[in-house]
């Protein structure tokens, strides 16, 4: 008794003149039952509970509160917490009321992806007001799996998921080289041959009756005045002038009629025979070009004689060239 006596007087007397420190507020980690200490449960979980890197995933912030316990609005929106990006708010929080006593759960969702591996979910801290001045508490996180983005081992990262692999080629090998490029080959020519047929059709000249039918529709044609008898004379020259120049090839239709003859009656490729009734032919259209002259029946008779000797003296010719 004298012992206990003495250690109720010692122990006093050992603390008297010790200073005593003031202890600074500490965050309190939610408990998993409301406690007059802790009046407010807030748990944070993810869904799914397994994701990549990267891969986005539903956080959901469950607080419950007695109805006269305030809790401040969270403002986080987006951005990086811990090492978690915050994309967007799914919504505005939702409250209800969860029991008789008036208890409040009230509901917040994000959308987020871890950017790094591990099971730590984001640390979110809750600010509650339970009369006795502003207290902070952090979530109680569930668990979550994130795989690190290299394995043991590996020295690249994994390939983003959503994303096949490439598929490899397992062809037929030289004969499915061989099959393609007959095949290209075959529509080559194809097209070369449409092309080649199409600029021949282009390319292909109206078929021209020749001089000899010419002269013989000129020649059945009414002749009855001279104004008709004129103009016989002067189709008769044109067409003596076209089968010339194609005889020797050249064009010579700028050139007046005095200018063509001076050169045809130099020109050796012409037949002497057709020179000569050229000239007369060409000398007969002058006078009636120039002079005045009235051509008659008979004078356009001797035109187109005169014009199917000359026809008839290139023609043997032209077929041998």
């Amino acid at each position: 008794m004298i012992a206990a006596l003495f250690l109720t007087c010692a122990i006093p007397s050992a603390f008297q003149g010790a200073a005593v420190e003031p202890v600074a507020p500490q965050l309190r980690v939610a408990e998993s039952a409301l406690t007059p200490e802790v009046p407010v449960r807030a748990t944070l979980s993810a869904d799914p509970a397994r994701a990549q890197v990267g891969e986005p995933v539903v956080l959901t912030l469950v607080v419950n509160r007695p109805g006269d316990v305030t809790v401040q609005p969270l403002e986080l929106e987006s951005g990086v917490l811990g090492s978690w990006m915050f994309l967007e708010r799914l919504g505005a929080p939702r409250s209800e009321t969860a029991d008789a006593a008036g208890h409040v759960v009230e509901t917040t969702s994000w959308r987020a992806f871890a950017l790094e591996g591990g099971d730590a979910l984001p640390p979110i801290e809750i600010t509650y007001d339970a009369g006795n001045g502003p207290q902070k508490s952090i979530a109680a996180k569930g668990t979550i799996a994130v795989p690190s983005a290299l394995a043991e081992g590996e020295d690249a990262a994994r390939p983003a998921k959503g994303f096949r692999e490439p598929v490899a080629w397992v062809g037929g090998g030289s004969r499915l080289w061989i099959a393609a490029f007959a095949l290209l080959g075959l529509l080559a020519a194809v097209l070369v041959a449409w092309v080649v047929r199409r600029r021949r059709r282009r390319a292909q000249p109206a078929v021209l009756p020749s001089a000899a039918v010419e002269l013989d529709r000129l020649a059945n044609e009414p002749r009855d005045d001279s104004l008709a008898n004129r103009d016989l004379l002067y189709a008769v020259t044109r067409i003596v002038r076209s089968a010339v120049d194609a005889h020797v090839g050249e064009l010579r239709a700028s050139r007046t009629d005095t200018e063509w003859l001076g050169i045809v009656a130099a020109d050796a490729r012409v037949p002497e025979g057709a020179r000569s009734a050229a000239r007369r032919l060409l000398e007969r259209a002058e006078r009636v070009k120039y002079a005045g002259d009235a051509p008659t029946r008979f004078a356009t008779d001797e035109a187109l004689a005169d014009a199917r000797a000359i026809v008839e003296s290139l023609e043997p010719e032209r077929r041998a060239a």
